[in-house]
């Protein structure tokens, strides 16, 4: 039994996180295939880029061809190891201060972000 994950970019599902929810299916360390879109270029080199009409072929390939498989999950790996969740938390908060209303006295606090139900770097929420 095989597994990968699929991200076609349709019309009726647009969606402008898309490269963030394929970057978490990453983790999974399965195929992640993602239609070839605007959406996904930041992931050029990382997850297969498809066009919409070769995706049944391509799964096809992927599914029957365990080497291929295993370097498209070590793709994913490096780039997991290079831009760890707990990093691209990190910067976005950083930017979030950065950029936030003056009239806000502190930057965003870690334990505001818990007290408000966010993913803190590293930890998984239940």
């Amino acid at each position: 039994e095989y597994s990968a994950v699929i991200f076609p970019r349709r019309p009726s599902h647009l969606s402008f996180a898309a490269s963030g929810s394929a970057r978490l299916a990453m983790l999974a360390n399965v195929p992640v295939i993602c239609e070839d879109s605007l959406h996904f270029s930041d992931l050029e080199n990382t997850v297969e880029l498809v066009p919409w009409e070769n995706f049944a072929n391509r799964i096809r390939e992927i599914v029957s061809d365990g080497e291929l498989r295993k370097r498209m999950v070590e793709r994913q790996q490096e780039f997991v190891a290079r831009w760890p969740p707990s990093e691209i938390q990190a910067k976005h908060r950083a930017f979030y201060n950065e950029l936030r209303p003056k009239h806000l006295a502190d930057p965003l606090p870690l334990e505001d972000m818990e007290a408000r139900g966010m993913a803190v770097s590293g930890e998984s929420e239940e």
